[in-house]
């Protein structure tokens, strides 16, 4: 090799010195670790973080990410409790219900909170808009003896013309009579409603006759025989009172309904002693009357036996 050649290399190599001090003249270079490998975010709380922001964008919210220069992160634990506020607040957000625009956002949370709430309220006092059709859809009648059931929480007061009949406590039964008012109401609370009460009309006493006799008939057998039949024909036959009188003899049947036989002389020595200077033919007769209890009111109707000899 000649001598020029070694000082070239010797050259070269002094050049690339040169450059190289020149480069890192006034630069302070430390080759330390810039950050702890023990201390550096983790891949796991990365995608963690990915996942949240995801998550806001599934519901339509475009989130704002500032990086707040103020804070200072000291270690792994503090970075960690951090991710851990912002993990929570993703499921608030996942727990609110999104709305049209212009409508409130509400936690699901909190919808059920007043859910439950309004269960636990006590019902609204019914009592209040439900009396009609429960207790004054009854049809009332003047001169009537009347059961009324309360099916309310409230006591039931029942009014006529403005006078108390009852008082009947909650979920109880109570009777009143009523007169001749013209007006019941009925008052829960501060609540009523009131309705006319009907006229009642006249018990109709009905007659069937079976063997009422005639100019030739038979007492003997007249009295053998049903001679009528009764039947009081009326809406509340319970405030009646029934009475038949004379010389018969009444066997009650079902719905208020009498058979009357007659029972006039028990031989032929009794007749013609009741006979002697009256003129045949011969008439009895027997009367039945059916009163109202309660208005005193009564009708009557007499009805005959006729007959010609014993």
């Amino acid at each position: 090799m000649k001598n020029r050649d070694v000082k070239f290399i010797i050259y070269q190599v002094l050049y690339i010195f040169v450059i190289c001090v020149i480069a890192l003249k006034g630069a302070d270079i430390n080759l330390e670790e810039v950050i702890d490998k023990r201390t550096v975010v983790q891949k796991t709380f990365a995608d963690s973080l990915k996942r949240y922001i995801d998550s806001l964008l599934a519901l339509g919210l475009v989130p704002k990410i500032e990086f707040d220069t103020a804070i200072k992160i000291q270690d792994l634990e503090d970075l960690q409790k951090r991710l851990a506020e912002m993990q929570q607040l993703k499921l608030e957000v996942q727990n609110m219900v999104r709305l049209e625009p212009g409508f409130t956002v509400v936690r699901e949370s909190e919808i059920k909170k007043q859910q439950e709430l309004k269960k636990e309220l006590p019902p609204e006092n019914k009592d209040k808009t439900d009396v009609v059709g429960k207790v004054v859809a009854l049809s009332l009648f003047q001169y009537t003896e009347n059961t009324v059931n309360n099916p309310y929480s409230l006591p039931l007061e029942v009014l006529a013309d403005g006078n108390v009949l009852a008082r009947i406590p909650s979920k109880s039964s109570g009777s009143f009579t009523l007169h001749g008012e013209s007006t019941i109401t009925f008052r829960v609370g501060d609540a009523s409603d009131s309705k006319p009460i009907k006229r009642r009309r006249t018990p109709a006493i009905i007659f069937q006759s079976y063997s009422p006799g005639g100019p030739e008939a038979s007492l003997r057998q007249l009295q053998a025989t049903v001679g009528y039949t009764v039947r009081i024909d009326d809406d509340f036959p319970s405030t009646l009172d029934v009475k038949i009188t004379g010389p018969v003899v009444v066997k009650p049947k079902d719905n208020f309904t009498y058979e009357v036989m007659l029972k006039f002389r028990n031989s032929k020595d009794e007749f013609d002693r009741w006979a002697e200077g009256k003129d045949a033919p011969y008439s009895v007769n027997f009367t039945v009357e059916v009163k109202n209890r309660i208005s005193g009111q009564s009708v009557k109707q007499i009805k005959p036996f006729t007959f010609g000899d014993w």
